[in-house]
This record gives structure tokens, sequence and C-alpha cells, in this order.
């Protein structure tokens, strides 16, 4: 009679259930969970969307002590009153909080939104970009860089190909530092899907990109002023849409890819690859 609700969960080392809180806003319709974050004290920020009477989805952001408590709970919805809503969230090593996905309006659909909120909840910068063809473009990453600022990552709606990868960094104030739109090694398309910082503050792109009429899991190594360093495609034999979702780190030094690769005999699989850095 609700819908879909939010569900966190926290779960011990051994996978044992610590805690599980909900969600279910006031109009009683889709509510979902897109980003979590820890923050430096162990608190948990997790960011989504919540319905709103006749005011489509608005972006909605909570945040839980280690022990599962509600801090605060705070909305934020564009004047357009279309669908809001946040996908990933980052926080920064003095608990600022980041919030990257999507806001509608008027006569642009979706545009890329990103909120720069403090530790208690409170928007301090919020930021807009509308794709080239004026059509739904989305956020789908973000990460907390070490000068307080953030790098997100998403893609836009194009004209002539699906999309472009989107990629912007901003420092803490919200101005751009710089920003890369990439239609893809062959110029055919391209998304962003995850990020990560490397030791040295490289950010490590996850995505897909078009290569020879087939969508591929693209892996990227970008330098701190957003100079690319190198870019990898993962062929698959079939003809499904394969892609990475997440590249991150591991304590070696090597890097960890995850997503979906065709193969050409069943559908999609679950992919894992393990790079060299």
């Amino acid at each position: 009679m609700q819908n879909n609700d939010v569900l966190v969960r926290k779960f011990a080392s051994d996978g044992a259930t610590l805690w599980t809180k909900t969600f279910s806003g006031a109009a009683l319709g889709n509510d979902f969970a897109g980003g979590a974050a820890l923050g430096p004290t162990g608190d948990l920020v997790v960011g989504g969307a919540t319905t709103v009477t006749d005011a489509g989805t608005e972006t909605w952001l909570r945040k839980f002590s280690p022990a599962g408590a509600v801090l605060w709970t705070r909305t934020y919805g564009g004047a357009a009153k279309g669908n809001d809503a946040t996908q990933a969230i980052a926080v920064t090593d003095d608990g600022y909080i980041y919030a990257a996905g999507h806001e509608s309006v008027a006569g642009e659909g979706s545009n890329l939104w990103v909120g720069k909120f403090d530790a208690d909840g409170n928007q301090l910068w919020s930021r807009l970009y509308n794709g080239a063809a004026a059509k739904n473009d989305f956020l789908h990453a973000a990460v907390a860089m070490d000068d307080g600022g953030v790098v997100v990552c998403g893609y836009e709606t194009a004209d002539g190909i699906p999309w472009r990868s989107f990629v912007r960094r901003y420092d803490a104030d919200g101005l751009t530092v710089w920003t890369e739109v990439e239609a893809g090694p062959e110029a055919a398309g391209a998304l962003c899907y995850g990020l990560d910082v490397a030791a040295d503050g490289d950010v490590l792109f996850a995505g897909a990109a078009i290569q020879a009429g087939q969508r591929e899991p693209w892996l990227r190594r970008l330098a701190p002023d957003g100079a690319p360093r190198w870019s990898t495609i993962v062929t698959g034999a079939g003809t499904g849409a394969s892609h990475a979702r997440c590249l991150r780190r591991a304590p070696d030094g090597t890097l960890v890819a995850a997503g979906t690769l065709d193969e050409g005999l069943d559908g999609r699989d679950i992919w894992i690859a393990r790079l060299s850095p």
C-alpha cells in the first residue's frame, strides 16, 4: 500500500544484520535510495528521492548515526515540480556533503544537479548543467577531492549519437575547475557511471562507450586536472549493452572494476576484473 520504500541496512563483518531502517514519504509513493557515503565520524549519509503529491519526486537526504539513529532529513525540489533525485553522495574529510543527481527544468528535461551541504544538512550551494541538446541529462557518481571540492560524472543525451559522458570538477565554493564532455573513442556515444580517486589524486572513471556498434565497458584514468592518462575498452562478443559500474583502487595499488558484460552466450553476465594501475 506504500509502493517502494527506502531501505537502509547495516551488516556486521560476518554478514549479520546490525540494524535496518526504512522510509516512506507522506505521499505513499515510490521512494528510493540512490547513493550513500560514510562521513569522517562514522555517520552515514543516504541520498535518493521521495514522491511528493502533485510534484513528481524531490531529492531526499538523510543522515544516520553509526547506531542507526536518524540525525536529520532534508528534501530539495526544483521549481518545475518534476522528477528530481540524488543518485550519488560524497563526503569530504571535514564532513561536508555533496549530492549529485538530476533536477527537472521546464523546457530542458532533466538537468545535471549538484548540491553541497554542511554536516548539519544546510544547503550551501546548488549547480545545474543543461546539455547542448537540452534533453535529459543525469549524474550517477560523485567523489570528494582532497581540496574540499568534488568530481561528478554522468551523461548528457545528445543529437546524432545516444549520449556523451560528462565529468566535471568543482572547487569547494562551487566554481568549475574543469569539464570534460566526451563521445568515446569512436565518437559514437559514451556514459559514465562510477568514480573513485587514486592515491595520487587521479580520477578513476567507469562507464561505457560504443565501439563497432556495440556498447562496451569503458575504463579510464584522468589526472587531477582532467587530462587523460589512459583508456581501456573491454570487448564482449555479444550484441547486448555491456558497461562498467565502478572502478576502485585496491590496497596493493591495482584497480578493480565491476559491471556487466555480454559474451554472446546468455545475455549480460556479472563481470569483475583486476587491472594494473
